[in-house]
């Protein structure tokens, strides 16, 4: 967390899923996939705060049984 940031504060970030996508149904379809997560009380990961584009193969750890 910056020096700046409260602990209050939040922040989302949105990244488009593909330039080629619907940008209306891929909001609607990620909204609802957050509104699923409180509804049904999904727990969060830690979160992830490392620059993804630089990692390396080794440092990507991906369960993918936790996927989907």
């Amino acid at each position: 967390m910056a020096n700046n940031e409260l602990e209050r504060d939040k922040r989302v970030e949105f990244h488009s899923p593909d330039f080629a996508a619907n940008p209306y149904l891929a909001f609607v379809c990620m909204l609802n996939a957050g509104l699923k997560g409180i509804e049904e009380n999904y727990s969060l990961p830690e979160p992830f705060e490392k620059d993804a584009y630089h990692l390396s193969p080794g440092e990507i750890n991906i369960d993918c049984d936790k996927i989907g």
